[in-house]
């Protein structure tokens, strides 16, 4: 009986952890953290004998690392890192627990950037109160596409830490437009740091902004969707892969070489 119910537990635990794999925030602490806290089960696991609960979380990690890779999204758009600095994803996916942005029609396959450290950090300690002690906070953003700005907005201050402005949920923002009228939206810049106005041709690879904390943002981070204004008007949010690969929340895509 001790035996059952001691297996049924660890059952019951298995399941939670791994669906806080992938939905928890682990950026906050790290986004490798959650590998330390899986070999500590797999561990525990083995100790108690329980070593094949061991392999179905690793087995069912592994499968779906697999299907992920075998999506296939149509018209999706290939876009370079724009940031070319190793990146933690804090919203991305397609269901809204993964992606608050899914329940908004233009900003559907949005994606939430950090900058994040070689240990997987997003900030020198938890949850410090200095703007410049997170990663994100002044790096540069390069354009992903050839194309024209068709928006800019970059004369509002930058947020204190926890502190949103509701009224202007962009922020400073940038919108650059391709040959194919996709439209790039890059949001919560720092303040001033756009150095373009609408009208100016920039070219791929170009800096067209930094990394700031305005808008309705809580710490700095980097708001990217690409979208398409179709003859009815309307707005639509366009998919898009990174380095090749779908991004969902605590992925990590690394930079280009030569680059950190």
């Amino acid at each position: 009986m001790y035996y059952s119910k001691h297996l049924w537990t660890n059952i019951f635990f298995l399941i939670l952890y791994l669906i806080y794999y992938y939905v928890a925030p682990w950026v906050k602490t790290s986004v490798y953290f959650r590998d330390f806290w899986l070999v500590t089960f797999i561990l525990i696991e083995f100790k108690n004998g329980l070593w094949y609960l061991s392999l179905v979380a690793l087995l069912f990690i592994k499968l779906l690392l697999f299907l992920k890779k075998l999506i296939k999204v149509n018209d999706a758009v290939q876009v370079d890192n724009p940031v070319n600095h190793r990146l933690g994803i804090i919203q991305g996916g397609n269901i809204g627990v993964l992606n608050h942005h899914r329940k908004s029609h233009q900003q559907k396959y949005a994606i939430d950037f950090v900058v994040v450290g070689k240990c997987g950090n997003r900030a020198c300690g938890l949850a410090p109160k200095s703007l410049s002690k997170y990663l994100s906070f002044g790096k540069e953003i390069l354009s992903p596409v050839n194309g024209k700005v068709v928006y800019v907005e970059s004369r509002h201050s930058d947020n204190p830490i926890g502190v949103m402005d509701f009224k202007l949920p962009f922020g400073n923002v940038i919108v650059i437009q391709d040959a194919e009228e996709f439209q790039y939206v890059f949001a919560h810049l720092q303040e001033h740091s756009v150095k373009h106005s609408v009208g100016d041709t920039v070219e791929k690879g170009q800096v067209i902004a930094r990394i700031g904390n305005s808008g309705l943002s809580s710490e700095p981070h980097l708001h990217f969707h690409i979208q398409k204004r179709l003859k009815d008007k309307n707005v639509i949010g366009i998919p898009f892969f990174m380095k090749d690969k779908w991004l969902i929340r605590n992925d990590v895509i690394s930079p280009s070489s030569g680059h950190r």
